[in-house]
This record gives C-alpha cells, sequence and structure tokens, in this order.
C-alpha cells in the first residue's frame, strides 16, 4: 500500500514527460493517444491512495478558488495558439485537483452548485457528444472564418440539442437499467 503512491507518480512523470514532447513533435498523437495523457488520470488516482494533507478552513477556501482560477485561466486564457495538451494540461489538471481536494463546504463548493451549473453539468456529457458534430459541420459547410452570430447559433443549438439528448436519451436508458 505504501508504494502505490510513489509507483502512480513515477508513471505519471513519465506520461507528463512523453506528453510534453509528443504536444510538439506529433500533437493528433499526444491528444487523441493514452501514453501523453495518461498523467492526467493518474492525476485523479494518485489524489485517491494518497490525499492532500488537511489545511484550515482559510486555507482550504484559498486553495479551492485557486483550483477554480487555474481550471477559468485555461478556459479563457488558451487559445489556438496553445500546445495543447503537454504542459498546458497542467493547469486546468492542478486546479481539478484542488477543488476535489479542498472545495467541499467551501465558497467554491456553493457556487459551483448553483442550478445553472449544475444544469450544465448533468448534459455535459450530451453536450460533449453533439457540440464537435455541429462545430465541424459549420466549419466544413462555411469554408471560411465564421462570425459571432454563427458561434452563438452553435452554441444555442447544441446545447438544446444536449438537453433533448439527456432528457430522452440518458434519461430514458437510466430508468431502463434501475428498473
Amino acid at each position: 500500500k505504501r508504494r502505490w503512491p510513489w509507483a502512480i507518480a513515477a508513471m505519471l512523470a513519465v506520461s507528463l514527460a512523453v506528453g510534453a514532447v509528443e504536444a510538439y513533435r506529433v500533437p493528433t498523437t499526444a491528444f487523441y493517444l493514452l501514453p501523453g495523457r495518461m498523467w492526467e488520470l493518474l492525476l485523479g488516482s494518485l489524489l485517491a491512495v494518497r490525499p492532500l494533507p488537511p489545511v484550515s478552513r482559510r486555507l482550504r477556501e484559498g486553495l479551492a478558488a485557486l483550483g477554480l482560477t487555474l481550471i477559468a485561466f485555461a478556459v479563457f486564457c488558451y487559445g489556438t495558439n496553445t500546445v495543447f495538451p503537454g504542459l498546458s494540461a497542467l493547469p486546468p489538471c492542478l486546479g481539478a485537483a484542488l477543488v476535489i481536494q479542498y472545495g467541499p463546504a467551501t465558497l467554491t463548493a456553493r457556487l459551483l452548485s448553483l442550478r445553472p451549473l449544475v444544469g450544465i453539468g448533468l448534459i455535459s456529457y450530451s453536450l460533449y457528444l453533439v457540440n464537435w458534430p455541429i462545430n465541424s459541420s459549420v466549419h466544413y459547410l462555411s469554408l471560411k472564418d465564421i462570425g459571432v452570430p454563427a458561434i452563438i447559433a452553435m452554441t444555442v443549438t447544441s446545447f438544446a440539442l444536449a438537453a433533448f439528448s439527456w432528457k430522452y436519451v440518458e434519461q430514458t436508458f437510466r430508468r431502463k437499467r434501475d428498473r
């Protein structure tokens, strides 16, 4: 049991190094294949077998807020020139680890518990599934850069289809499984 964290940390370090190199050499491989992305899953595994130490309430609030800030940084500051995943995946992954470890019973948790954010979380898998086909189709059919109105239309359409899919596909299968 005592060796698990070390083994996981070693695999994490190797995978992160592979991902950092591959993100520059072969970006598609780095993005889609497991060797350079495995560290992201291993970070969660490491957190499960060796949680971060408990801290004071004030520090817990700060660390949870830092985690959310790291995620927001990636969402709002990464652009088309950001080499991703590689080392650019570190801020959002570390942010998620901080929110998971220190987030419960904090202001960050209350923020993430707001009804609209929970709703987005519920439909997130469906949103993941419908977003790229819509995005790809619009870009393919337009054959040029699209403007803000098209982006807004794609976003609204993606959310509408995701909500529909969540309600009538996901929930239908879940109800059948619960019987």
